[in-house]
């Protein structure tokens, strides 16, 4: 972000984002990218199983990533091909293999909201 309004129109446009998750999401993702809770600990806050948090948050990142990619706040990522790939055949999707990282790409997400967040 290069200045002010940049900032001011990046939270707007995070704020639209959120508001399109549906009241748990919400809720999980401002309890752990917001006030840093651990996802035991979400769980404990949300009244729900721990497994809910683990099965729900990645899915509420998920869908801030693809209205972030529609709304241009972020570029996705090319397909770059693999040679003597075992798994994905010619061509490996880096989409699919962060979201089959689950924990790691959830990390990844924490620490980039937030650090988007104290710059605004």
């Amino acid at each position: 972000m290069t200045s002010f309004e940049d900032g001011v129109i990046f939270v707007h446009d995070a704020e639209h984002a959120l508001e399109h998750l549906n009241a748990f999401s919400q809720q999980l993702v401002a309890t752990i990218v917001f006030q840093d809770y651990t996802q035991d600990e979400a769980a404990e806050v949300l009244h729900c199983a721990r497994r809910t948090v683990c099965r729900e948050f990645p899915e509420a990142l998920d869908r801030i990533s693809e209205l972030f990619l529609d709304g241009g706040l972020l570029n996705r990522l090319p397909t770059v091909p693999v040679e003597n790939s075992c798994q994905e055949g010619k061509e490996a999707d880096l989409r699919k293999w962060l979201q089959t990282s689950g924990i790691h790409f959830c990390k990844v997400w924490h620490n980039f909201l937030f650090i988007m967040l104290c710059l605004t």
